[in-house]
């Protein structure tokens, strides 16, 4: 671990007039990739929005060997074609280790070439017990999905995560990620306590597919300061709580929606939205097309920022206005069929969001 904090550290030292964060928040990469190698899973989650797509995502095929081979070559390439120092490079998918060797393959590229990305899990650890770890070797931080997991198994996942450990880069902490389900709900008392008890950080979400559903948006908010309230109870603080970093102040927004992420499906087809990459508008090519970073650059207005022309009028004086950044701009534009739409959890983020900054 000492090795990569200080290969990190020596990276800042000298940035080349390249662009990083701002203040205590220098180190957060700006820049991110996120990498579907394949859509299938070990489970089927409720609010998985692989299952809420048009067409059965499942069914598409796994990246092919023309597919990985272009991606190990164009990733290094895109690094030199904008100007940010720090990247993440995300796997998502489906469950991304089931294609463990291709994980390899693409971190050992960027590694090799590049002087500043690094790797990102995201996965339900089912098949932890039985993966190959060399291949693992250049993932550095590890979302752990808690999913229906019982305490004790996340406790031991995470055990087994920590045991190679060697590369883990604490700038942006590895963390047990949350999705607000009614089960997750339910138990959110013990998922507190065991984050407290292990000293771990939670990256919380909301179910996005229930974005629409009154009464779990009420119940939702309630959840969320009895949650609150067990943060000041133990004296916690968490900065990955609620998918923000609660103590951002910038006017530039925190989340690289736009013209700062690429989404890179099986196909090599690309996107700037995370969560609908079948949605028409936030497609832009492939990574076999030339000049496809010069695409995501003209898609800035796809994160409407607070101080956009056209934002509702709310957003310009909200107290949370920089943490917040006006909300998801999938769901506005999936709710409201416009890019201007209100968010719909602004309620909840104008509550919870200063409550949580007084834990910092």
């Amino acid at each position: 671990m000492a090795e990569i904090q200080k290969w990190i550290k020596e990276l800042f030292i000298n940035p080349d007039k390249r662009i990083i964060g701002l203040g205590d928040s220098k180190m957060f990469p700006l820049y991110w990739y996120q990498i579907f190698p394949t859509y299938r899973c070990t489970r089927k989650c409720g609010f998985c929005f692989v299952d809420k797509q048009k067409g059965n995502l499942r069914n598409v095929p796994d990246m092919n060997e023309k597919t990985l081979q272009r991606l190990c070559e164009w990733l290094p390439k895109s690094y030199y074609e904008h100007n940010y120092l720090f990247c993440m490079v995300q796997f998502l998918g489906g469950e991304p280790l089931l294609l463990t060797p291709y994980i390899k393959r693409i971190m050992d590229a960027v590694f090799e070439k590049t002087p500043g990305m690094i790797g990102l899990l995201h996965t339900n650890a089912d098949l932890l017990d039985s993966v190959n770890w060399d291949d693992l070797d250049n993932i550095n931080i590890w979302h752990l999905q808690s999913g229906n997991t019982d305490i004790d198994e996340l406790s031991r996942r995470l055990d087994i995560i920590l045991s190679h450990g060697e590369n883990l880069f604490n700038g942006v902490p590895s963390c047990i990620a949350i999705v607000w389900d009614e089960y997750n709900l339910s138990r959110m008392e013990e998922l507190i306590s065991f984050a407290r008890d292990r000293n771990i950080a939670l990256r919380t979400y909301h179910d996005y597919t229930r974005s629409e559903d009154e009464p779990y948006k009420e119940h939702l908010l309630k959840r969320m300061h009895d949650a609150v309230d067990l943060l000041e109870k133990y004296k916690m603080t968490s900065n990955l709580f609620l998918d923000a970093f609660v103590k951002w102040d910038y006017p530039v927004s925190q989340f690289p929606c736009g013209s700062r992420l690429i989404t890179i499906q099986p196909d090599g087809s690309a996107g700037v939205c995370t969560r609908e990459p079948n949605l028409e508008n936030s497609r832009i090519g492939t990574i076999f097309d030339e000049g496809l970073l010069a695409k995501v650059k003209t898609r800035k207005d796809w994160h409407v920022r607070y101080n956009k022309i056209g934002h509702p009028e709310e957003c310009l004086t909200c107290i949370v206005k920089n943490t917040c950044q006006g909300g998801c701009i999938f769901d506005r534009v999936h709710r409201t069929k416009k890019l201007t739409g209100s968010y719909a959890f602004c309620k909840l983020h104008k509550e919870i969001f200063p409550r949580l900054n007084m834990l910092q």
